[in-house]
């Protein structure tokens, strides 16, 4: 959730709230580890999750804001492994 805040410029208020929406879709799930949370995507269960996330991918993956902040975030993912 740090990580996802800092790329993102946003609030972990403003965060939480949507990732709680995209959970209650079956877009994404988490896992509690201490007092962090860990959020990926979820495979999708049925049709219409499998349409909602494409639709997300799709109609995201063309933005310029999209491609910069996935490349922030892959930046951080290397960061984080030469630090182990």
């Amino acid at each position: 959730m740090t990580e996802l805040c800092e790329v993102l410029g946003s609030g972990q208020s403003n965060l939480s709230k949507h990732l709680a929406r995209l959970r209650l879709t079956g877009v994404v799930s988490d896992r509690r580890q201490g007092l962090k949370a860990y959020y990926y995507l979820c495979k999708p269960e049925n049709k219409a999750q499998k349409e909602l996330i494409n639709a997300i991918t799709v109609g995201l993956s063309d933005l310029k804001t999209f491609k910069i902040d996935i490349a922030k975030l892959k930046k951080k993912k290397l960061e984080k492994a030469d630090r182990v």
